[in-house]
């Protein structure tokens, strides 16, 4: 349904946004769903600005709503800019947004009311990445799923209460900067991501760590998502850490 040719003068603008202070600042791209963009932004450049989330209509860019976050505190890297990081997800009557310093939300895609919030520092022994957190969550049948790092790892929350699910305690690296790929090998569902030291794969019905690889040099932008096609996971992270692939094979029942 895309255009070949395009018009002398480009295609017809339908509208813009002039004023950041609708949107916000922040390194998130927008989620579009049916006729409404969900995205989060910051009220100012500094790591201790305030986050909110906003949707608008596709159809003429005009604010539906705008729910702020209640921006919980926390350190990290100042010098390279504030605001959210991660895209929203959503599914369903919900959406589900991440903060830069670990503020778990989810919102009425309706009215942007807030049905439950988390936070992976606080609420799970988390820590911060050097640039904030900035993977966009998965959610998964009926869980959101989301990388604290440090004590707890990988966790799985009830998407519709924000309960704990399970906790892959087995991971105690760092949190990094991609995001989970949720994957089948062997009739095994398994979520697969980085971390700031290892490439990990994990059970998704309770989290058992099932393997991990650290053969390339993941240091400091740990921020590319695994690409994982017929069996085969592709890794690679920045300043020169290179890349690895690895293809995923069932070890006895496929549990370990």
């Amino acid at each position: 349904g895309i255009s070949g040719p395009w018009p002398a003068e480009g295609p017809k603008l339908a509208w813009k946004i002039t004023d950041a202070a609708v949107i916000g600042v922040g390194y998130g791209s927008p989620a579009v769903v049916g006729d409404r963009i969900y995205l989060v932004g910051a009220d100012g450049p500094k790591k201790d600005a305030k986050e909110s989330a906003t949707c608008l209509s596709a159809v003429d860019g005009k604010q539906i709503w705008k729910t702020p976050l209640d921006t919980t505190p926390g350190n990290f890297n100042d010098g390279w800019g504030g605001g959210p990081r991660s895209t929203p997800t959503v599914d369903g009557d919900h959406v589900y947004v991440l903060g830069s310093t670990g503020d778990l939300v989810c919102l009425a895609t309706k009215d942007g009311k807030e049905v439950w919030k988390k936070n992976l520092v606080k609420d799970f022994g988390g820590k911060i990445p050097t640039w904030g957190y900035s993977e966009s969550v998965l959610v998964d049948g009926p869980n959101v799923v989301v990388t604290p790092g440090a004590k707890s790892g990988v966790v799985a929350l009830d998407k519709k209460t924000g309960a704990t699910v399970w906790v892959s305690a087995d991971v105690k690296d760092g949190a990094g900067y991609s995001s989970l790929v949720p994957v089948e090998i062997g009739g095994v569902k398994q979520y697969v991501t980085q971390t700031m030291e290892h490439g990990i794969g994990i059970a998704a019905k309770d989290g058992k760590l099932l393997w991990k690889v650290g053969e390339i040099g993941r240091k400091v932008a740990v921020i590319p998502t695994p690409v994982v096609h017929d069996g085969i996971v592709f890794f690679t992270s920045g300043y020169g850490a290179g890349c690895e692939a690895f293809k995923l094979e069932p070890d006895g029942d496929g549990t370990k």
